[in-house]
Parts: C-alpha cells; structure tokens; sequence
C-alpha cells in the first residue's frame, strides 16, 4: 500500500481468529500512512472490530465502496482466509482485481477449524489452543515471517521466484512433460508463444506491484487451453461446493464436499470422461454408487466453456516449506503450493508475457479449481520450440 491508501480488508469467513488479523492489519495500514481502512464485514464481527478501538469502518457504513469505483489507484484489498466475498461491493472490487486495477493480497489466520483437521496429533495431545498456535508457527514460517527468518525473507525468497520464472521463459517453451507413473500422471500441457511464468506477485496496469498470495511457493503460467493431453491424478484432496438443493436432497448437513481422489484423461485440452473418477466420502456415506458420485463431480467441473480446459499451470516443489509439513490443511492456497497443481477454467493475465495479457487464446471461465498433482517422485520435463527437452524438477525437487 501507499500513503493515503485506503485500505479494504475482508473477512469473509469472519472466524475470531481472521478478525484479530484484521484488526492487526488495520493498524499496520494505519501506522503505513493509510487514508481510511474498511473492514468487510457485518453482525458480531464489525461488533468486535468497533470494541478493538481501531478507526475502521464496517462496509456498510462508509461511502468509499462507491469511490473504489472511480479511482481504484487509491485502494488495495487484503483478504483474511478463503470464502464468498462479502456482499456485492466485494464482488464489485473483484471485477476490479481481474481487470488489474486493484492491488490485494490474500492472507491466512490460523483458525480453529484448520488446525483441528491439519495439527490433529497437536490437538489430541495438547488440546485446540496448542494446535492453533502450531498453526500459526507454520504460517509465519511458510510466510516466511517466523523468528529463525532474517529481515527481508519473503522480498529474498520472491526474487528468487522471480530468477527462475525468467530462466524458464528464456527456453522459450512449447509444453511441458508431467510424469509420476506411482501416482498415474502422464500429462503434456502445451503453452502459447505468449505464455510467460510469474511468481505470485503482481502488478496493476498502473504499475503497482503487490504480493497476491501470501504464503506462495509457485511459479505460474496461462497455458494453451487447446493443447493439453495425457492422464492425471490429484495429490491432495480437493473442495467443491454442491448447490442448496442437491445438498438438501442429499440431506447433506454442509454442501462443502472434500473430494479425497480424482482421475481422468485430458484429450484435445480438455477433461474428458474417459477414465474419469472421483471419491467424495460425504457421497459414498449418503449411499451414492460410484457411478452417481462421478455423475456429480463431473457436474461441479462441466459448468461452461472453458471450465474443463487449463487455465494455469504452476510449478511447485514438494520440498518447499509448505510441501515439506506433510500436512494437508484443507485450504487451497495452502494446500495448492505444496506441490505442482493444474487449474482448469480460469487463466490469469499475469500468466501471459506484457503486452500480450489479453490474447484471445487464453482460457476464459467463471470457475477456476485448483488440482494438486505434485508428489515426491514427480518428473517435470520442459520442450523448448527447437526440440530441446530440458529436465525441470526430478523427485518433485527444482533441478534449475
């Protein structure tokens, strides 16, 4: 952020926890010289935010959603943890986002919920407070934030990121080779001439550079939407989320589904049904046959156009710092960065070279899932246009 700024931070879960991040940061934006800070949340939470003392105005009560609108350049949103934006002014700043005009940054609190599933043996021995607070300690280390990182870590670590994204782009790939026989992945995935790798941090069309994703072990890209072929095979389990009616029918108690495996067959760029499978534990208790159970999940996928076709590829070593927890967290930017993932739907201007973010080639959707494939023992390899075929990460390890 800039000085005189202002600040929206949403909490969309608005779990305690995110609040006490939220609070926190609306005094950082305060102390960095911020014009105003808005906290997108209503009910309890806007209630604990008026108690905290911090000046921060729920989104209800200020006018500047409507400025955001007319002059972007002079905000920047910080997410608290995944959710549903908060009411149509979040929305609105999220069409900002996708037109790069608006700065944000998604972060992560260690809440409850995570670290009962994620530090279980934590939890069992020492109780919820004792799993959170290992929550936290990990947060602050994937963030490279934590008390053994030296000053300047996460701005060492991105420019790090960013030497190997231009290493990449300088073999002037024309796929990449994904290969893990153990795991059944066996996948090319073609890029334009137009694509380009990136580190997760940003710029806005005005030239703002921000970090959007906070922890971020990945480099990305926006691959060929038309050029993808081979099988694949999730690593980690996903979510998905089922519309109200078929969970009621379902008589499902929370229409948030973990999808625990997922298989299937990529032919022309796009997920085809051949060979296609997915176990969800919630379906298979409600007495679905396999059969139904993949009729749903194709379901969630097939939603347009663009949905079953890559939208991004990243590349993600499983040694990293989030990789090597071995912990699966439930949560997608997490778990998504302990290891290469293909999202279909959705590819991002930020995946494209400069001056060629709006190629009509890139992959356009309103959905964009995340499919963790990394595992230890996966092979990358890259195909430069000459032929040349260079190996880029051997036992899912960087080799460049």
């Amino acid at each position: 952020m800039r000085a005189g700024d202002c600040v929206v931070i949403d909490t969309p879960g608005g779990e305690p926890e995110a609040v006490s991040l939220a609070v926190s940061l609306a005094e950082a934006a305060y102390r960095r010289g911020a014009s105003e800070v808005i906290v997108a949340t209503s009910g309890p939470t806007a209630q604990l935010l008026r108690q905290s003392g911090v000046p921060a105005h729920d989104a209800a009560g200020s006018e500047a959603w409507a400025e955001a609108a007319h002059a972007p350049e002079r905000h920047c949103l910080i997410t608290v943890n995944d959710g549903e934006a908060t009411g149509d002014p979040m929305r609105h700043l999220e069409q900002l986002i996708d037109d790069d005009h608006l700065p944000w940054s998604m972060v992560y609190a260690p809440s409850l919920a995570v670290a009962r599933a994620a530090y279980d043996e934590v939890l069992a021995r020492e109780g919820a407070d004792a799993a959170v607070r290992a929550y936290a300690v990990d947060l602050l280390r994937f963030s490279r934030c934590g008390p053994d990182d030296p000053p300047g870590a996460w701005e060492t670590h991105v420019q790090a990121l960013h030497a190997r994204s231009r290493h990449l782009n300088g073999l002037d790939l024309e796929a990449i080779q994904i290969e893990d026989p153990d795991n059944g992945t066996d996948l090319r995935v073609g890029l334009l001439e137009t694509s380009a790798f990136s580190p997760c941090e940003w710029a806005t069309k005005d030239g703002r550079r921000f970090g959007c994703n906070i922890p971020s072990e990945e480099i990305f890209c926006s691959p060929d939407p038309a050029q993808c072929e081979g099988t694949l095979s999730i690593s980690r389990p996903i979510t998905m989320t089922l519309g109200p009616e078929q969970a009621a029918d379902l008589a499902l108690s929370d229409a948030t589904v973990v999808i625990s495996a997922l298989q299937g067959r990529m032919k022309g760029g796009a997920l085809t049904r051949e060979g296609f499978g997915a176990s969800v534990p919630a379906l298979r208790r409600a007495g679905l046959e396999a059969e139904e159970i993949n009729d749903i999940v194709w379901g969630l996928l097939d939603v347009d156009a663009g949905s079953l076709r890559p939208g991004e590829l990243a590349l993600v070593p499983s040694d990293g710092r989030i990789g090597s927890s071995e912990r699966v967290f439930g949560v997608t930017n997490l778990d998504e960065n302990a290891g290469l993932h293909l999202a279909l739907g959705l590819s991002y201007r930020a995946g494209m070279a400069a001056g060629h973010e709006d190629d009509p080639r890139r992959n356009r959707s309103g959905v964009h899932q995340d499919l963790t494939l990394g595992t230890p023992g996966m092979r990358v390899s890259g195909i430069s246009r000459d032929g040349t075929r260079s190996v880029l990460m051997e036992n899912g390890c960087w080799t460049i």
